[in-house]
């Protein structure tokens, strides 16, 4: 790789966490919002015996998989693409 292909690669990237930056920011509700509801998420996840609700038995888990890991994977996927289009899809 050239050192003009890696400025354009990194230029790419950049814009790409940007634009990640800018999603999130638009699909977070207001602290206050999240507060309340991360609380309920955690007091039921803590509660329960399913493996998969405990995961958001802690409040960063209760955030992540909220808020975070569904936008970023709807943003990776971009428009038109499905999750199963997306696993088939090449890497390059």
């Amino acid at each position: 790789m050239t050192e003009k292909e890696l400025n354009e690669f990194r230029g790419g990237a950049w814009s790409s966490l940007q634009d990640l930056e800018k999603r999130l920011n638009q699909c977070l509700p207001s602290p206050t919002k999240a507060r309340e509801h991360l609380t309920e998420v955690v007091s039921e996840a803590q509660a329960s015996k399913d493996k998969y609700v405990r995961r958001n038995a802690l409040p960063e888990g209760a955030f992540l998989n909220t808020y975070i890991f569904p936008r970023v994977h709807e943003f990776l996927l971009g428009p038109g693409m499905s999750s199963d289009s997306a696993k088939r899809a090449p890497f390059l």
